[in-house]
């Protein structure tokens, strides 16, 4: 028996540094890889968000833009009455009773600025928000002759209007990986903070 124990010896100081430098390794490794997957969480998020924004804002404006100039009667001289680049407002007259002084029948699509940048939907002169974080709007208009402009003389020519929205992230992200400028219809080039993301 007392062989054995003079045998037996423990772990010497360097074969502890060793396995302590070794794990402290691995625990740096898992800590590297926790938090990169944390900010690509954050990131995806900030993407999904914008997307819901964006969505929201195309299904609106062109359910309601549809109806511009709806007028069962021909009484009400619904249509567009204000149309620019990226501003636009038109009449419907939604109940049939040959005018365009009722609620919802006066719409009017424009950014404004309300802590972050919104598209708002005003009815007729209060801005409501129908989508955060829009960097850009345009409204690309084709007129009854075929021509496009972003400023028509006469807003009756309008026969069809081309929306183009872009969307941002709420927050600057950890990546800069994506596109980082836009081309719309007209030919304009928007291009986006460095940080952000976007999407047209």
């Amino acid at each position: 028996m007392p062989d054995l124990l003079k045998n037996e010896r423990g772990f010497t100081l360097v074969e502890i540094m060793i396995a302590l430098l070794m794990a402290s390794l691995v625990m740096a490794a898992i800590y590297t890889t926790t938090n990169k997957q944390q900010d690509v969480y954050v990131d995806q998020d900030q993407v999904v968000a914008m997307q819901d924004n964006l969505r929201a804002a195309m299904l609106m404006m062109t359910s309601e833009i549809k109806m511009a100039g709806y007028d069962p009667l021909g009484l009400a001289n619904a249509g567009f009455t204000v149309a620019k680049a990226n501003t636009m407002t038109f009449t419907m007259d939604l109940n049939g009773d040959g005018d365009v002084n009722d609620p919802s029948e006066k719409i009017t699509y424009d950014l404004y600025t309300s802590g972050t940048q919104r598209l708002g939907r005003k009815n007729p002169t209060t801005n409501m928000p129908v989508a955060d974080n829009i960097s850009n709007l345009e409204f690309y208009y084709t007129l009854a002759n075929g021509n496009q402009t972003l400023t028509p003389t006469n807003p009756a020519d309008i026969r069809a209007v081309q929306i183009t929205v872009l969307a941002i992230t709420a927050v600057s992200t950890n990546n800069n990986f994506g596109k980082t400028s836009f081309t719309t219809p007209s030919g304009a080039t928007w291009t986006l903070t460095s940080g952000f993301r976007g999407r047209m």
